[in-house]
């Protein structure tokens, strides 16, 4: 049975007019390998190799639930609840501290038509409703140029950071900055 904007499944956190994102499920496997299984997507995650790598990502976000109370989320198209990418939020260490970070990720036959923008704002307006942060931020690989514009679009300030991996770029929104839901 498909899953439609009428008949969400229980574990939705959030819902737009195009997408839902809900709770990752063990059966997500095969849509969270297929997510990472393009050639742009292997650049940037080149670690997500097999089902067992994607297994583990669900788990670390199961986890995360069940520690934070939140997680990347997947993202599930409204009309036929098909799981086609995640967005969230996850503490990332960034310099010498931790920041709420809204992270992304989309099939590549998604790409390009906003859904992943939409996600991230509504993900933005739950961060500060719902997390006690006063800065909500997404960081990217400087070459990811897609997620850059994503980024740049949801973010109002921009800075370098350092990660484990190396230099980054960390696009933020301040508490103060934030203009509310439906901005």
């Amino acid at each position: 049975m498909n899953e439609t904007a009428h008949s969400h499944p229980v574990d939705v956190i959030l819902a737009t007019p195009r997408l839902y994102l809900r709770r990752y499920a063990p059966g997500d496997v095969e849509a969270v390998f297929a997510m990472f299984s393009d050639p742009l997507a292997r650049r940037f995650y080149p670690s997500m190799t097999d089902a067992v790598m994607a297994e583990r990502w669900i788990e670390r976000n199961l986890e995360r639930y069940a520690r934070l109370g939140f997680g990347l989320w997947g993202l599930c198209l409204a009309e036929s609840g098909e799981l086609v990418g995640d967005c969230g939020l996850s503490e990332q260490r960034v310099d010498d501290g931790i920041e709420l970070e809204i992270g992304y990720h989309l099939r590549a036959d998604h790409r390009g038509c906003g859904l992943v923008s939409e996600a991230a704002r509504a993900c933005l307006d739950y961060g500060f409703q719902n997390v006690h942060r006063d800065l909500i931020c997404s960081i990217v690989h400087p070459d990811n140029t897609a997620s850059r514009a994503v980024a740049q679009r949801l973010h109002r300030r921009h800075r370098k950071c350092q990660r484990l991996r190396g230099e980054r770029d960390s696009f933020y929104t301040l508490r103060a900055d934030w203009m509310g839901p439906n901005t």
